[in-house]
């Protein structure tokens, strides 16, 4: 009987620490209408393209050419070496955007003229519960863009859009890495905490 308490005693130690040291689970944003931790990369759930991978043509930039992980979309456009990072929150894609510096840079790299941020509005039942799979061909994303001298000011979204139609898949020689998720780092401008 001696040798039988400790160990019961021991299993019920084990089994409480175990408990204790478990972590709450990190949610991925999906446009759910509940609310959810965003992961610091939303990248790590992914296993395969989701459906806003693909090259869109848009009216104010040229073509742009999107991969979506997850709940992360990034890429790049033809108007002055444009790249594009951003996140699929609650049915938008905020994205941070920057120019005029070699692919694969981070956004700090760019001068403050030519960097900012911006949204797409999703189509309901597209946007953000479908994290993987094709999107149909004649997909619009309509949004808008600001500069980041213009963060403080939510009316400057008023006065600049940003369209984009899909107009094929992604090359299959297309290749673009992006800096490391996170890197547009204008998240720390928004002091406040306030989103896009």
């Amino acid at each position: 009987m001696r040798r039988v308490l400790p160990l019961v005693l021991g299993l019920g130690i084990i089994a409480s620490a175990s408990a204790c040291s478990h972590q709450p689970r990190r949610a991925i944003a999906t446009g759910a209408s509940t609310p959810a931790v965003t992961s610091p990369d939303p990248v790590a759930v992914a296993t395969r393209p989701g459906p806003l991978t693909g090259t869109w043509t848009s009216p104010e930039w040229g073509v742009m050419r999107l991969t979506q992980l997850g709940t992360r979309v990034f890429g790049d456009y033809d108007w002055a070496g444009g790249q594009i990072d951003g996140e699929i929150v609650d049915g938008r894609l905020h994205f941070f955007w920057w120019e005029q510096v070699p692919l694969g840079q981070p956004y700090s790299s760019a001068p403050p003229a030519h960097r900012g941020d911006g949204y797409f509005n999703l189509e309901p039942g597209f946007a953000g519960s479908r994290l993987s799979g094709s999107a149909p061909a004649s997909v619009t994303l309509v949004g808008s863009w600001r500069y980041e001298v213009d963060f403080s000011d939510d009316e400057a979204f008023t006065r600049s859009k940003w369209t984009a139609t899909r107009t094929a898949d992604l090359p299959a020689t297309y290749q673009y890495q992006p800096p490391p998720y996170g890197t547009p780092g204008a998240l720390a401008l928004h002091g406040s905490g306030r989103t896009l």
